[in-house]
């Protein structure tokens, strides 16, 4: 099978399993438990010799699992959802938690216009680096300085093309969904960075994972199970899709975990701002590594591969 019909397989068994919601809770979560492992294993029907392909299906299952994870949330709660609305949220692409979707603030014509001419230029600067990054020119090169040249460029492509796809969905008559970043290099502290960074599925994961979990009564507790259920996905992901289990994953998100613990209640003021948002963005280029290591089993990333202490 090609990679476009496994991820309409993938959405036409999600949005089939709507009658299940009618079942009461316990055959309910056995069924959709059922059906998840099911999609789990959906990456595997595309050949391993596209991992990339094999990613982007196993990224793909995910949203689905946590969209039917909130309607079970929802259900919980004992809101019901209909047929229309149910397929609709598996369909969009502006957010996970199906309950805040009309919370988000609405755009004028004019100010996403206004905002499309800012992103797309930043987008255009972004693809630039990222050609001249791709060239051969690491030779003799430090591995973290070309490390950190990459990672500069990805994000310069990545935060500002998310947004406008965002942005274009909105002009197009898509509703108010949730823009996926919020600025996140100005982040001054790593709690900071992951309140901007995936914005989708930080309010997945605080809506019906953080507070579930005690919320801000047990606010460290809380972040860890948070940060370690983001690795193990993260991990999923990653590892379905190279064949072999790495690791990087679950080392990068305890690590920024415990960051996001130590700056909780940080609030960066005056002088001392500039130098918080430093050690932020050494901090997050530094532990980075660990993830990019990963996204290198899915293409060469680095020109020279891994260097030898990551054996």
């Amino acid at each position: 099978m090609n990679l476009l019909a496994i991820l309409v397989l993938a959405c036409a068994v999600a949005i089939a399993s709507y009658p299940v919601l009618m079942l009461p809770p316990r055959p309910r979560w056995v069924l959709v438990g059922v059906m998840c492992l099911g999609l789990g294993v959906t990456p595997l029907l595309l050949s391993d010799k596209d991992p990339l392909g094999r990613f982007v299906i196993a990224c793909f299952v995910l949203t689905l699992w946590m969209k039917h994870f909130d309607i079970q949330v929802d259900q919980y709660r004992g809101w019901r959802v209909q047929w229309r609305s149910f397929a609709a949220f598996m369909l969009q692409a502006g957010g996970f938690v199906r309950r805040r979707l009309v919370d988000e603030r609405h755009m004028t014509r004019a100010d996403a216009l206004r905002r499309l001419g800012l992103e797309l230029p930043t987008l255009g600067l972004g693809l630039a680096l990222a050609v001249l990054v791709s060239y051969p020119i690491w030779d003799g090169t430090p591995f973290l300085l070309e490390h950190a040249a990459k990672v500069t460029a990805f994000y310069f492509v990545c935060i500002p093309c998310v947004n406008s796809v965002t942005t274009l969905v909105r002009l197009c008559g898509g509703g108010d969904c949730r823009y996926h970043m919020e600025y996140p290099l100005a982040a001054c502290t790593p709690a900071d960075f992951w309140r901007r960074y995936n914005r989708t599925v930080q309010q997945f994961f605080w809506e019906d994972v953080f507070k579930p979990l005690g919320g801000i009564r047990t606010p460290i507790r809380s972040t860890l199970l948070v940060f370690a259920l983001s690795a193990l996905i993260h991990e999923y992901a990653f590892d379905i899709a190279v064949g072999r289990v790495q690791g990087y994953q679950l080392a990068f998100f305890m690590l920024q975990g415990l960051a996001v613990v130590a700056t909780w209640r940080i609030k960066p003021k005056g002088w001392t701002k500039p130098i918080w948002w430093t050690a932020t963005l050494v901090f997050n280029l530094l532990t980075s590594v660990l993830f990019f290591a990963s996204f290198n089993g899915l293409v060469s990333f680095y020109s020279r591969g891994l260097p030898a202490w990551f054996g």
